[in-house]
């Protein structure tokens, strides 16, 4: 996230967040990544909260749904873990399954051993971590 602009009291907005559009690791927009967050936020049975909605509502707005999709679990947000994961699986596939995790941005990388950027998947090493770290800090 650049910049997120609030209205405590809601008099100059709506009162919503909303989510323009989601990034890869490069800075590139991409459906992938919305489709992945979607996924994550849809399936979510814990606290509801304003930027899962705002994931969803853009996902529906874009078209996505959980068609296809099978929730198979949900390891819930701790404050240990800082981060919640729910795993899935795609019909068209049921032998995989596909863990999506999301919460503190520096719990999350922590845990990553590969990165998915346009040339493939390759390893997460420390000179794509320090860029990682360095576009989220923009």
């Amino acid at each position: 996230m650049d910049i997120l602009c609030t209205d405590k009291t809601g008099t100059l907005t709506v009162g919503e967040i909303a989510l323009n559009q989601a990034l890869d690791c490069e800075g590139k927009t991409s459906p992938l990544v919305a489709k992945i967050a979607y996924l994550n936020a849809a399936f979510e049975t814990g606290i509801d909260n304003p930027l899962d909605d705002a994931i969803v509502a853009a996902g529906k707005r874009d078209g996505l749904t959980k068609d296809g999709y099978s929730k198979i679990d949900e390891i819930p947000y701790d404050f240990m873990r800082k981060r919640l994961t729910i795993v899935v699986e795609d019909r068209a596939d049921p032998a995989q399954h596909l863990l999506i995790t999301k919460g503190a941005f520096d719990n999350v990388l922590e845990i990553c051993k590969t990165i998915v950027g346009l040339g493939g998947e390759s390893p997460l090493d420390d000179l794509a971590r320090a860029k990682l770290q360095a576009f989220y800090r923009l």
